[in-house]
C-alpha cells in the first residue's frame, strides 16, 4: 500500500484518485512541463483511510449517524431531525458545527497507524526534507472536481 506519492511517483498523479488537486498540479508541473517545484510529498488518500479505520472514524460516523435531518424537498417543510433540532436553517448549522467539532476531536485523538508513521518520518528524514521546515497544505481527492 503506497502511504505516500511523490513527485519521483512513476504512474504520476494523473488520473490518480489517491491525491489531491495541489499534489497532482505539483506533478504536472515538474514532470510533464518540466517547471522547477520545490521537492514535495504528500499521504496518499490511503494513508488517511488507514489512519480512519485504525482509529474507528468511519465506523464511528456510519453507526452513529451524523444527527442530521435527511434532505427535504422544498414543499414538504422542515424536516425533524435525530436528535432533536427542527431541521431549521439555524439548528441545521448548529448541528454541523457540533458535528464537525466531534470528528475534529475524534481526529486529533487518533494515533498514526505503524506502517503510515514509519512511511511519514522515513520521507521526513530524506533530503532535503531532513532537519529542515516543511509546509504542510490540505487537499481533498476532489476538491477541485468539476462537482465543487
Amino acid at each position: 500500500m503506497d502511504f505516500i506519492v511523490d513527485s519521483s511517483s512513476p504512474e504520476g498523479c494523473v488520473g490518480h484518485s489517491s491525491v489531491g488537486g495541489k499534489a497532482r498540479n505539483l506533478w504536472l508541473l515538474g514532470g510533464l512541463a518540466g517547471c522547477k517545484v520545490p521537492d514535495w510529498f504528500c499521504v496518499s488518500a490511503e494513508g488517511f483511510d488507514c489512519f480512519l479505520q485504525e482509529n474507528g472514524l468511519l465506523e464511528h460516523l456510519l453507526s452513529e449517524g451524523t444527527g442530521l435531518p435527511p434532505p427535504s424537498s422544498s414543499d414538504s417543510g422542515p424536516q425533524k431531525s435525530t436528535n432533536g433540532s427542527n431541521g431549521s436553517i439555524s439548528s441545521i448549522k448548529e448541528d454541523l458545527q457540533s458535528l464537525s467539532l466531534t470528528i475534529q476531536s475524534r481526529i486529533m485523538a487518533g494515533v498514526f497507524p505503524r506502517g503510515l508513521r514509519e512511511a511519514v518520518s522515513q520521507r521526513c528524514g530524506l533530503p532535503p526534507f531532513g532537519g529542515s521546515y516543511l509546509a504542510v497544505r490540505s487537499s481533498g481527492t476532489d476538491e477541485d472536481s468539476a462537482a465543487h
